[in-house]
């Protein structure tokens, strides 16, 4: 029996956070689950220093997140 879509998502989601909080960024196509697994980022770094650019169509483009902070306290280089 295949996983159910929302553990899928929060797979995904423990993914996103982890490599966000190694490099810093990450881009997220922007598809059917795309709105869920921003969702669940934001809630995720409520309170931090995440910045969420958002695709400029309602479909396609990609969700660019970046950390201003890393976690150890870190500034993020540009």
């Amino acid at each position: 029996m295949p996983p159910k879509r929302e553990t899928l998502i929060r797979q995904k989601v423990d993914v996103i956070d982890s490599i966000l909080r190694t490099s810093g960024e990450y881009r997220l196509t922007n598809d059917e689950d795309a709105y869920s697994i921003v969702e669940g980022i934001m809630r995720l770094h409520r309170g931090s220093n995440l910045a969420i650019e958002q695709p400029r169509a309602r479909f396609g483009g990609e969700y660019i997140f970046r950390l201003a902070k890393r976690p150890n306290g870190s500034e993020q280089q540009n």
